[in-house]
């Protein structure tokens, strides 16, 4: 049997093996209980999915690479808003880190600056956080904002 055909094989009986198909699962850390798409695939687990649902695998990985101790208390804290525009985080929040001290993935934990929604993060990375980039930014809207007559 070739390599493709082996691998294909295994991965059927593993699905074979993990019993029943299921529609839904209950996460092992919020308790809900959720589609099985809302969960990773992992085909050693019960189902074929991990025990854990992927916005919970998403908070884990959030506390182990930034050293937070407790990501749910700070999104409490902030009423689930964007430190920046101050809207809802949307799906999940983004760890938002001074690049100067850390700049891998995994931080000290001591450069940690705040939680931001998707779009303010994805600004900040694009003004590479120079300060003096974000201030020509604000005074270029404000500009066309006081030179439009309506």
């Amino acid at each position: 049997m070739c390599k493709d055909c082996y691998n294909k094989d295994k991965k059927n009986r593993s699905v074979a093996r993990s019993h029943a198909v299921v529609d839904s699962k209950v996460c092992r850390d919020c308790g809900e209980e959720k589609p099985v798409a809302e969960f990773h695939k992992n085909y050693s687990q019960h189902g074929g999915v991990a025990s854990i649902c992927k916005d919970c695998a998403y908070l884990a990985n959030l506390m182990t690479k930034y050293k937070i101790e407790n990501i749910e208390s700070l999104i409490a804290e902030r009423n689930g808003l964007c430190d920046i525009c101050k809207k809802p985080f949307g799906k999940r929040p983004y760890v938002d880190h001074d690049h100067t001290c850390c700049p891998t993935d995994y931080t000290c934990g001591k450069c940690f600056r705040g939680l931001l929604c998707s779009g303010c993060n994805m600004g900040l990375g694009h003004f590479q956080d120079s300060v003096i980039s974000m201030s020509n930014a604000v005074s270029y809207i404000s500009s066309y904002n006081s030179n439009r007559s309506f």
